[in-house]
């Protein structure tokens, strides 16, 4: 190499990257994540970030939890589909985004192992299917109706 300071300056910029891309955005990490349900609860039939699915399964109303990560690609593929879904069945069920990067454990007490994991629930709260990879709309709904969901 003829210049071995251009070389020193590339690794230091690579160091540098790598560092910034890792701690982007520390800090705002949920000081719950560890405990085995968040503190945040919201019943609603929008997609809940970090909800908790404690409080959204007591709503009466069939819900599927979706469990991802935000730099997973089929995850990103089911953020517009997981709107839609919470558009079109507001009122009827509950559509929740789980982000597993900030509820670990609660990703961990729900077994999911392959991300995105969808898991329906029925009214009462019970697990009845769960489904893993990209889920189109129409899955979703039909899911949803064969847990209880009104038409």
């Amino acid at each position: 190499m003829r210049n071995p300071k251009w070389f020193l300056a590339i690794v230091v910029m690579a160091v540098v990257a790598v560092v910034v891309v890792k701690y982007t955005g520390q800090g705002t990490e949920d000081k719950d994540q560890d405990k085995p349900t968040p503190r945040r609860v919201s019943v609603s039939t929008s997609v809940l970030t970090g909800a908790d699915l404690a409080a959204v399964l007591k709503s009466g109303r069939p819900t599927m939890a979706d469990f991802g990560k935000g730099w997973c690609i089929p995850c990103k593929m089911m953020a517009p589909v997981l709107k839609q879904a919470a558009r079109e069945l507001a009122g009827k069920a509950n559509v929740v985004y789980v982000d597993m990067e900030k509820y670990p454990v609660l990703a961990q007490q729900h077994r999911i192992t392959i991300m995105p994991t969808q898991i329906f629930f029925n009214a009462r709260g019970e697990e009845v299917n769960r489904h893993i990879g990209f889920m189109p709309l129409t899955d979703i709904k039909a899911q949803l109706r064969s847990t209880g969901m009104s038409r």
